[in-house]
C-alpha cells in the first residue's frame, strides 16, 4: 500500500502552486528526515498528510500521494485508517488537560471532541433554560383574571358589561317575561363575540324597539288590521287646472242693464245673479226676496233674459270645465294603523295632509274662478303630483309593515327569536373594546404558550443530546496502561507521571499525588500526547498486533517542543516506538520533521540504529533512510556533516543584518540570542548579560568609543523581547506579542552583534562566514560606522 509512495503533490498555504515533494528516492527507503527552518513550511507539509484524496482539507490544502514516477496514487479507506500524523494540530485536537477541583483530568481523542460538544450542549442547555424561564415569566402575565394583560380579565369584564337590568341580561329577561335577569355564561359570551352585523348600533336599536313593540302587541293578543292601505289614485292634471284658471271668457253685447249686471258679476256677484236667475225662474214667485216689492211676470222674464244674456253658453261651458278639473281630497284612517308603527304612520299622515292641502288650494282657486268666470287667475303649479308620488311610497312601505304586522300575529316565535338575536347583536357593540383586547391577548397567549412549548421541547432535546454525549464519553475506554508505559519510558520512573481511571475520567498523578492544573507544563502535556499518539495507533488491536499493520507515520518536531530535561527520555521512547513500527511491518514508512539541528543529529543517530535493526530482520537495503532540507518549498539533499549549527546561526544573522532576506524575521531574536550566548559562554564563560558590562572584555576592542557604545547598547531588549516567540504563539498570553520590536531595530541589533564578535575575535567571524563573499568586509564597514557616529 505504501511501498509505491514516493511523496506527495500539494497546493495551498505557503505552496501557492502545485508542488511535488519526494520524501523517498527509491523503494528501499522507508525513513525520511526533513530539516527546515521555522517558516519553511514543515507544519504545512505535515498538515497535508491529514487527507491525501485531492480535496481541500480544513487547513486549505489539497494533496495526493504520488509514486516514484510522480503519478498520483488513488487514496483508499486503508490509507485513511493507516496514516498517522503527530503535530501541534494533533495535540490540540486530541489531548486536553482540564481542571477538576485541585486535580487535572486528561481527555484524549474523541473525548476532547465530545467534551467540546458537551460544553456546547451545556451552554445551549443553560441558554435554553434561561429562555424557558423568561418565556414562562412572559406567559404568567396571561394567566388568571386579575391582570389587565390576561385574556380572562377582559372576559370577566365582558361578563360584567352583559349583566344588569339595562344590559343583555335584563333585556333578555324582559323578552322572556322572567322576573330575574338571565344568566351570563361563558358560552353566551362566546356566542355574542362571534356575532357580526352589517348594521350600526343605532339601526339595530331601532329594529329592536319596533320588534319589541310588535312582540308586545302580539303577546297581548292583538288582532289583524284588515283595512288595506291603497295608494292615492286621484287623477291629477295640474297643467289643465292652471289652464282653466287662466282662461278668459269673451264678454257679449249688452244693454245698459246687462252691463250693470256684468260689472256686478266681474266684481264678484256672479253667484248672486245665478241665484236671482234661479229664484225668479219659479213661476210661483211674485215677490222680490231682496227689496220685498211685488214683481210682475213680465219683469221677471225681462230680468231672467238679461241675466241669461250675460251668463251665456260660453260661461256654462267654462263652468263645466272648472267642475271637471276639481279634485277630491284623500282620506287616511291614521288611528287604525298607529299600532303598527307610529313614526311610519305619522309620516304617511303628514304627506297626505300635504297632498290635501294642495287639493284644497286648487279647489279654492277653481271655486273662485267659477264665481267670476270673466276674471283669469294666474297660479304656479304646486307640485301636487310629486307629493302624491312621495305619499304613495310611504303608503306602500306602511302597507308592507301592515302585512308584516298581520303575519307577526301568526309568527310569534319568529319575532321572539328575532328579539333575542337583536339583543345579542346590540350587546356585541357594548363589549367591543374588551372583546378586541381579549382576542389580541389570546393570540399573544397562544403564541407565547406555543413558544414555551417549543422551548420545553428544545430543552428536552438538548438534555437528551447532553445525556447521550455524556454516556458516549463514559463508554470511551482508553488503553491507559499503554500510555503509562510510555510515560515511564520517557521519565525513567513508574510514578513520575501517570494516568489513573477515575469516574469515567483520567486523573493525572505525579509521584502518587494529584497534579494541579497549573503545574502541568506544556512539555508534559505534549509528552502525554505523544504517548497517546502511539497508543491510538492500536485501534482495536492488542499491543502485540498493533505494529504489524502497515502504516505511514508523520511526526513534526517530536523533541524541540518538549521540556529540555526530558530530551533523552523522549528520544528513547520515540526510538522504541519507531523501531517496533519498522520491524513490525517492512512496508511501514516514517517521516520526521525538525527545525533544530541538534535534534536532527540525535534523530539521525537514532534512525541509523533503526536502520541497522531493520536490515538484520529484513536484509540489506530494506530500511534505508534519506535526509532532506526544506528550502524555498523544495526538498534538497541535506549535507549535515558539512554544516555546523553555530555557523548557520551566524550566517542567518548576517543575511538578516545585510537585508538579503527577512524570511527568518519571526525567529531572528532567538537566533541572535543563541549565537551570542554560545560565543560568550565558550570564549569567556559568561552569559550574554555579563560580557557587555565587563570592562576587561570591552577593552579588547582597542577603542574606547567601541567600549562605551557596546556598554550602553540595550541589545538585550531585542533578544529577550523576541525570544520564545513560538511558545507565545501557542499560548497567546502576551499582550505585546505583535510588533514588540521593529524590523529596523532587529536589523541594527543583528549588525551590532556581528560587530561585537568581530571586534573581540577577528578570526572567529572570518572562520564561520568564509563561505559568504565579502561578508567580513561588510561587517568591518559596519564597525567603522559605529566610530563615525
Amino acid at each position: 500500500m505504501y511501498d509505491s509512495i514516493s511523496g506527495i503533490s500539494l497546493k495551498g498555504a505557503l505552496f501557492s502552486t502545485v508542488s511535488n515533494l519526494k520524501f523517498y528516492q527509491k523503494p528501499s527507503e522507508r525513513l525520511a528526515i526533513i530539516y527546515g527552518k521555522n517558516g519553511s513550511g514543515k507544519s504545512t507539509l505535515s498538515r497535508a498528510f491529514f487527507n491525501c484524496d485531492g480535496n481541500t482539507n480544513e487547513f486549505g490544502l489539497s494533496s495526493s500521494f504520488v509514486d516514484f514516477n510522480g503519478d498520483p496514487i488513488a487514496y483508499t479507506q486503508q490509507h485513511v485508517e493507516s496514516t498517522f500524523v503527530f503535530n501541534e494540530d494533533y495535540i490540540h485536537k486530541n489531548v486536553r488537560v482540564q481542571e477538576n477541583g485541585l486535580n487535572s483530568i486528561v481527555m484524549f481523542g474523541e473525548q476532547v471532541d465530545l467534551q467540546e460538544k458537551i460544553a456546547t450542549a451545556e451552554n445551549e442547555l443553560k441558554s435554553a433554560d434561561e429562555k424557558h424561564k423568561k418565556q414562562g415569566e412572559e406567559c404568567a402575565k396571561f394567566e388568571g383574571n386579575t391582570l389587565v394583560t390576561a385574556p380572562l380579565y377582559h372576559k370577566r369584564q365582558m361578563k360584567s358589561l352583559l349583566q344588569g337590568d339595562d344590559s343583555w341580561a335584563g333585556i333578555d329577561s324582559k323578552i322572556r317575561g322572567n322576573r330575574q335577569n338571565s344568566a351570563v355564561t361563558d358560552g353566551l359570551i362566546d356566542e355574542i363575540c362571534a356575532i357580526t352585523s352589517s348594521k350600526s348600533r343605532e339601526e339595530l336599536k331601532t329594529d329592536f324597539d319596533r320588534t319589541m313593540k310588535l312582540y308586545t302587541q302580539v303577546a297581548s293578543g292583538a288582532s289583524k288590521i284588515t283595512l288595506k292601505i291603497d295608494p292615492i289614485t286621484v287623477n291629477v292634471d295640474e297643467a289643465a287646472i292652471i289652464q282653466v284658471l287662466e282662461e278668459k271668457i269673451q264678454k257679449p253685447d249688452l244693454t245698459d242693464r246687462e252691463k250693470l249686471i256684468l260689472d256686478a258679476i266681474v266684481g264678484g256677484k256672479q253667484g248672486f245673479y245665478e241665484e236671482v236667475q234661479n229664484h225668479f225662474s219659479d213661476a210661483e214667485i211674485s215677490m222680490c226676496p231682496y227689496c220685498l216689492q211685488p214683481v210682475s211676470t213680465e219683469y221677471k222674464g225681462i230680468l231672467i233674459d238679461s241675466i241669461q244674456n250675460v251668463l251665456s253658453k260660453a260661461v256654462d261651458e267654462h263652468k263645466a270645465k272648472i267642475k271637471l278639473v276639481k279634485l277630491s281630497k284623500v282620506h287616511f284612517e291614521k288611528s287604525v294603523y298607529e299600532i303598527i308603527d307610529t313614526a311610519a304612520v305619522g309620516k304617511c299622515n303628514d304627506l297626505i295632509n300635504a297632498v290635501n292641502s294642495d287639493v284644497d288650494q286648487y279647489n279654492a282657486l277653481l271655486d273662485k274662478k267659477a264665481d267670476n268666470v270673466y276674471t283669469p287667475i294666474n297660479q304656479e303649479i304646486l307640485g301636487l303630483v310629486g307629493k302624491i308620488t312621495e305619499a304613495n311610497i310611504a303608503l306602500s312601505a306602511l302597507e308592507v309593515l301592515r302585512e308584516n304586522y298581520n303575519q307577526s300575529i301568526v309568527q310569534k316565535t319568529e319575532i321572539f327569536n328575532s328579539l333575542v338575536k337583536l339583543n345579542k347583536e346590540i350587546s356585541r357593540f357594548k363589549i367591543e373594546e374588551n372583546y378586541n383586547q381579549y382576542i389580541l391577548l389570546s393570540k399573544h397567549e397562544n403564541e407565547g404558550k406555543s413558544l414555551l412549548k417549543s422551548l420545553v421541547e428544545e430543552k428536552e432535546r438538548i438534555q437528551n443530546e447532553l445525556n447521550r454525549l455524556l454516556q458516549q464519553k463514559k463508554n470511551i475506554k482508553i488503553a491507559v496502561e499503554h500510555i503509562n508505559k510510555g510515560l515511564q519510558y520517557v521519565f525513567f520512573s513508574p510514578k513520575r507521571l501517570e494516568l489513573c481511571a477515575e469516574n469515567d475520567a483520567y486523573a493525572l498523578y505525579s509521584n502518587g499525588s494529584p497534579v494541579k492544573p497549573s503545574s502541568v507544563s506544556c512539555g508534559e502535556r505534549n509528552i502525554i500526547a505523544l504517548c497517546y499518539f502511539f497508543t491510538q495507533m492500536m485501534g482495536n488491536l492488542n499491543e502485540a498486533d498493533m505494529y504489524t499493520k502497515e502504516s505511514l507515520i508523520v511526526i513534526d518536531d517530536p523533541v524541540s517542543s518538549f521540556d529540555f530535561e526530558n530530551r533523552i527520555g523522549i528520544l528513547s521512547y520515540l526510538k522504541s516506538q519507531i523501531l517496533r513500527v519498522m520491524l513490525g511491518n517492512n512496508m511501514s514508512k516514517l517521516i520526521l520533521f525538525s527545525h533544530d539541528l541538534s535534534t536532527l543529529y540525535d534523530i539521525e543517530k537514532m534512525i541509523e540504529e533503526v536502520k541497522e535493526a531493520g536490515e538484520k530482520k529484513y536484509g540489506n537495503s530494506s530500511t534505508d533512510f534519506h535526509l532532506h532540507e526544506l528550502q524555498n518549498k523544495v526538498l534538497k539533499v541535506f549535507r549535515y556533516k558539512k554544516r555546523n549549527e553555530y555557523t548557520l546561526l551566524l550566517e542567518c544573522i548576517y543575511r538578516y543584518g545585510a537585508e538579503e532576506t527577512n524570511e527568518d524575521e519571526i525567529v531572528i531574536g532567538n537566533v541572535m540570542r543563541r549565537a551570542l550566548e554560545a560565543f560568550s559562554t565558550f570564549e569567556y564563560k559568561k552569559g550574554i548579560d555579563k560580557i557587555s558590562c565587563d570592562h576587561g572584555i570591552l577593552a579588547l576592542m582597542g577603542d574606547q568609543k567601541y567600549s562605551e557604545y557596546f556598554e550602553n547598547l540595550m541589545y538585550r531588549l531585542v533578544l529577550n523581547g523576541e525570544s520564545h516567540s513560538e511558545e507565545r504563539v501557542r499560548n497567546l498570553i502576551d499582550p505585546h506579542f505583535f510588533n514588540t520590536t521593529t524590523e529596523t531595530e532587529k536589523i541594527r541589533t543583528a549588525k551590532d552583534i556581528l560587530c561585537f564578535i568581530r571586534l573581540l575575535n577577528k578570526k572567529h567571524i572570518e572562520s564561520h562566514l568564509c563561505e559568504i563573499p565579502n561578508a567580513v568586509q561588510k561587517i568591518d564597514g559596519w564597525c567603522q560606522g559605529i566610530l563615525a557616529n
